[in-house]
């Protein structure tokens, strides 16, 4: 999983139109499968 955790804000942001700072818990999910990040 390349993206770091600001990436992956930015993603929530300009995606979902989320707030990522506003305490939501978003999991995002390597292709494979395998792997996970969590943001809060």
């Amino acid at each position: 999983m390349h993206p770091g955790m600001q990436s992956l804000a930015l993603a929530v942001q300009e995606i979902l139109k989320r707030d990522p700072h506003a305490g939501d818990l978003y999991i995002i999910r390597g292709r494979r499968g395998d792997l996970v990040k969590i943001s809060a």
